[in-house]
């Protein structure tokens, strides 16, 4: 008689795609006992459990840590079933989304053009891009539970640049919002040319003519004496 031994396939992928995703920290649980079986990271590969898990008890697949670019995905309990052939489990991680938008203050509306530079904790450039109306979005770019900056470094004509902005990524698959607003330049005042100003101009030009006059009275009067 000769017994086989148990076997486990673990996976670990995007919920969209079907490649492995590298850097995630596992760890595999008994659940009776919450006694650590295995941990590891994964790697462009499935990673298989050989000969460690017993038939008939239960496991916790735990994420400890995902991947830069990801949100951390629930646990997942499986059972062991009394066979050689390979047993499968998947764990799927969700991507982190970040959407910007940017807004003129003037309008309340979605603005282009804008550039951008995202920064993170440690003050290294991670990414650029420029702002759409309808707002641009980050998917799987950054990392779970950090801070970034977001600098505005050229806004679009007729608007000022904006101050940065910092926004810590919550560790979810849900689409995050960060919102910007630009100031509208101050358009510089034109001098009138119209309404009152030819009054003003004649009421000037008719006391400067009188004062004319009387100079010339004053002076013809006394000439006279």
């Amino acid at each position: 008689m000769v017994d086989d031994t148990t076997k486990v396939e673990i996976s670990k992928t995007e919920i969209a795609g079907s490649e492995e995703i590298p850097g995630c920290e596992l760890q595999i649980t008994e659940k009776d006992t919450d006694t650590v079986i295995e941990s590891w990271t994964s790697t462009k590969e499935k990673h298989i459990i050989e000969q460690k898990l017993a038939v008939g008890k239960s496991y916790i697949l735990t994420e400890k840590r995902p991947a830069d670019g990801y949100a951390t995905a629930d646990s997942i309990e499986f059972a062991i079933e009394d066979s050689g052939e390979v047993q499968s489990v998947q764990m799927k991680d969700d991507t982190t989304k970040i959407r910007l938008i940017k807004l003129a203050s003037d309008t309340g509306q979605g603005l282009r053009g804008a550039k951008f530079e995202v920064f993170d904790s440690s003050d290294k450039k991670v990414m650029s891009f420029t702002s759409k109306e309808e707002g641009y979005d980050i998917i799987g770019k950054l990392k779970a539970g950090e801070t970034y900056t977001f600098k505005e470094i050229e806004a679009p004509k007729g608007y000022q640049l904006a101050q940065p902005v910092q926004f810590t990524v919550k560790d979810t698959g849900e689409v995050q919002k960060v919102s910007v607003t630009d100031k509208k330049i101050p358009t510089p005042k034109v001098p009138q040319t119209g309404g009152t100003t030819p009054l003003v101009a004649a009421v000037i030009l008719f006391s400067m003519l009188g004062s004319a006059g009387m100079f010339f009275f004053r002076r013809k009067k006394a000439r006279a004496k």
